[in-house]
C-alpha cells in the first residue's frame, strides 16, 4: 500500500517489480489523479497498470476500517509543514499502520531533511521507534530520508536484489540514482536501529492529541541549512558503514560497491567510512580505484595516481583502473601518457562510454574541439 499519490513516481517505481501482486495507494484528493495523465514522464502512465488500485479516502480511516493486511507500506504524505500532514507523523498514525502489516512486512516512511529543524526530525524518528522492533535509517535522493520499519528482522542479503538486476527497467532506476551494481545500495545506509534509537532518546511525541510538528515545522520552512545540520547529526550516530544484520558473505562485496556508490555520490563522509573498513578486507582493484577517486576528489594527486597503478597491477585488463589513472596523469598533467592510455582501452574496449568521455573532455581542454567532437559523436 502507498499512502498518498503525488506525481505517481512511487506508485510508477513498486509497478516495475513483477512479484508485486496488488498495489493499493490511498489518497484524499480526487484532483491528484486527474493531474496524473498530465505527469506521464514521471509516473510512466502507471495509472493503466491493473495492479494499481486508487482508493480516494483519508489515511488514517482507511488503515482504521480496513482489515487488508500488506507485506509493504510506503508513506509520503505532503511536507509535515502543510496544516494537517502532522497528523500523518504521530505516534497513533504508526501504531495504525503496524496493525495493517503482514508477519514479515516492512514499512517506509519518507521524510525531508531540509527545512526541518533537527529535533523536529528526532519527534518523527522518535514517535515512528516504538511501534517495530527493529527501525533503520537510509538515504535517498537528494536530502531526503528513508525510515525502515520490519515487524520481524532478519539477515539482510543482496540475493534478491541480484535476481531483479536482470530487469532492465530495475537497474535503471537504480543507476539514476549512481547505484550501478545490487551492493551499491549500501552506500545509502545511515542508522542501523541501535543508532536510531540512540538518536530518538529523549526527543518529544508527536502524538494526535499533541501534534507538535504541526506547529513547529512551519516555523523553519524558510530556514537554510538544516539539511546540512540533519545530516551532521545523523553522522554523530553513524557506527559503521554497514547495516549490523548483513550477511557476513556479502561484507567485501557491499563495502566495495558502497564505495564506489558513495564517490559517484560525491559523498566524502560515507566513502571515507567504507574506505576505512576495506582496509580488514582482502585487497581489490576495486578497493585501489576508491581510495584513488577518494584522493582524487581531495586533490591528493599523487596518491590518486599510485593507487591507480595499484589497482592495475592487482587486475592489468581492468578498463576501470585505466580511465582513472588517464584521469589524474591529465590533471597532474602528463598528457601524452593519459592520450596513450584512452587509447589502450577503446583498442580493447571500444564502446567503454567513460574512455570515450574521457577522449571528448580531453580533447576540449586542449581545445581540440573537432577530435571533441568526433569523440562525443562516438558516444
Amino acid at each position: 500500500m502507498i499512502i498518498g499519490f503525488g506525481s505517481g513516481m512511487t506508485a510508477s517505481a513498486v509497478a516495475r517489480y513483477p512479484n508485486a501482486e496488488r498495489i493499493d495507494c490511498v489518497e484524499i484528493e480526487p484532483a491528484v489523479i486527474r493531474a496524473a495523465p498530465f505527469l506521464k514522464k514521471l509516473n510512466r502512465g502507471v495509472l493503466s497498470d491493473p495492479r494499481l488500485h486508487i482508493i480516494f479516502d483519508d489515511a488514517r480511516n482507511f488503515l482504521l476500517t480496513s482489515r487488508e493486511q500488506y507485506d509493504l507500506i510506503i508513506s509520503e504524505p505532503s511536507n509535515p509543514w502543510i496544516a494537517g500532514i502532522a497528523t500523518l507523523f504521530t505516534t497513533e498514525y504508526y501504531a495504525a499502520v503496524r496493525q495493517r502489516l503482514a508477519p514479515g512486512g516492512m514499512f517506509v516512511q519518507w521524510v525531508q531533511s531540509y527545512s526541518l529543524a533537527p529535533a523536529d526530525l528526532r519527534m518523527i524518528i522518535g514517535s515512528i521507534a516504538p511501534h517495530f522492533p527493529e527501525v533503520t535509517l537510509w538515504r535517498a535522493e537528494g536530502p531526503d530520508l528513508l525510515l525502515l520499519g520490519r515487524t520481524e528482522p532478519s539477515l539482510l542479503q543482496f540475493t534478491r536484489l541480484r535476481s531483479l538486476w536482470q530487469e532492465p527497467a530495475i537497474r535503471r532506476d537504480f543507476e539514476a540514482l549512481d547505484v550501478r551494481q545490487p551492493e551499491g545500495l549500501s552506500a545509502y545506509y545511515l542508522l542501523d536501529a541501535a543508532g536510531v534509537r540512540r538518536l530518538a532518546a529523549g526527543s518529544a511525541l508527536n502524538t494526535d492529541d499533541r501534534t507538535l510538528l504541526e506547529y513547529h515545522a512551519p516555523q523553519t520552512l524558510l530556514t537554510s541549512g538544516l539539511s546540512d545540520e540533519n545530516q551532521g547529526m545523523i553522522t554523530q550516530f553513524r557506527a559503521a558503514p554497514l547495516p549490523t544484520n548483513l550477511e557476513p558473505s556479502e561484507v567485501q562485496r557491499a563495502l566495495e560497491a558502497g564505495s564506489i556508490t558513495a564517490l559517484d555520490l560525491k559523498d566524502s563522509v560515507t566513502a571515507r567510512m567504507f574506505l576505512k573498513a576495506l582496509e580488514s578486507q582482502p585487497d581489490s582493484a576495486t578497493r585501489r580505484i576508491a581510495e584513488g577517486r577518494f584522493a582524487l576528489m581531495h586533490d591528493d594527486l599523487s596518491r590518486a595516481k599510485s593507487s591507480f597503478e595499484a589497482a592495475l597491477r592487482l587486475e592489468a585488463d581492468s578498463p576501470e583502473a585505466m580511465h582513472w589513472l588517464a584521469v589524474a596523469e591529465h590533471t597532474i598533467g602528463d598528457e601524452a601518457s593519459a592520450r596513450n592510455r584512452i587509447g589502450q582501452i577503446l583498442k580493447a574496449h571500444p564502446r567503454f562510454l567513460p574512455a570515450l568521455t574521457d577522449e571528448m573532455q580531453f580533447a576540449a581542454d586542449r581545445k581540440d574541439f573537432r577530435l571533441s567532437l568526433i569523440a562525443q559523436l562516438n558516444r
